[in-house]
């Protein structure tokens, strides 16, 4: 949550934020079933484009950003979201649990 609104924050304007969204796993799983048992990868990585283009759909013309920020279990799907996004910059954020 905390890189999720820092980065909403850099300009709330411009920026839309979505923590911990479930739509994008949610769909993958749905579709292809847990470990893609029922799809590629490659169709796997086309519904994720798919969710989260309909949920980065905006009608404010000021939006110019929109970004997604997944539990660590969806490292599970990294192969899944490097195809779908191959020239999307991402970041890997870890925490010490101690400090939770």
């Amino acid at each position: 949550t905390l890189v999720a609104n820092a980065v909403a924050a850099m300009d709330p304007v411009k920026h839309r934020s979505y923590s911990e969204a479930q739509p994008p796993s949610a769909a993958m799983n749905s579709v292809c079933g847990r470990y893609f048992s029922r799809c590629s990868v490659g169709q796997a990585a086309q519904v994720l484009r798919d969710a989260m283009y309909l949920m980065s759909r905006s009608n404010d013309p000021l939006e110019e950003r929109v970004f997604f920020k997944f539990q660590s279990a969806t490292t599970q799907n990294l192969k899944v979201f490097q195809e779908a996004f191959p020239d999307t910059p991402w970041m890997f954020v870890y925490r010490d649990p101690v400090q939770v």
